[in-house]
């Protein structure tokens, strides 16, 4: 397989859709339909890695005793078998569920009488800062036009509510990148060349 001038072997080509899909999930955080359907094509393609994997390389001496023991491995690791859950349900029974963090900004015109006091309250309900305005630079204050608007922030399995989806996608690409770059450092090319 070409890509450019470099030659890339399957395994590396689906690594690269992986990749190209995991750069699209952040393209389409905002949007939740697109980011559900690019998060199922990149399970699918990550999942895909492995098999291309054994596929192209199984052939080669040595391989299948170090590919037992990066299953052993894969196989112990929560993340990654969460991920391969998720691969399961979106290609053999339904659609994925995700829970979104939204983050609602909003901006008003305001026209005080008397005072006016700025808090800034974190989603903890902490008060970082109280500001009271001066009656004497009330005129003086600009406010933006109203506008407001609904954005979510991160996207969480329920199973792993308290990490955002493209964090751990990221982290588990990084997984399959390390996997692949290991077995063309031990096995070198795939025996299809």
């Amino acid at each position: 397989m070409a890509k450019g001038s470099v030659l890339w072997s399957e395994t590396q080509d689906k690594l690269a859709e992986a990749r190209y899909f995991l750069d699209q999930m952040r393209r389409y955080k905002y949007d939740a339909d697109s980011f559900r359907f690019v998060l199922s094509a990149f399970l699918s393609a990550a999942r895909s890695v492995t098999l291309f994997m054994q596929k192209e390389y199984g052939s080669r001496p040595g391989f299948d005793d170090w590919y037992q023991q990066k299953q052993a491995e894969l196989a112990n690791d929560p993340d990654m078998k969460l991920f391969n859950a998720k691969r399961v349900i979106t290609v053999h029974k339904g659609s994925l569920r995700l829970r979104g963090d939204h983050k609602v900004e909003m901006t008003a015109s305001i026209h005080p009488v008397g005072s006016l006091e700025i808090k800034v309250v974190r989603a903890d309900g902490s008060v970082e800062h109280v500001s009271p305005v001066p009656h004497r630079r009330l005129r003086r204050l600009r406010i933006p036009r109203p506008r407001s608007f609904v954005r979510v922030s991160d996207w969480h399995f329920e199973e792993a509510s308290d990490r955002d989806v493209i964090v751990m996608s990221g982290a588990y690409f990084g997984r399959l990148q390390a996997l692949v770059e290991e077995c063309a450092q031990g096995f070198g090319f795939p025996a299809n060349w």
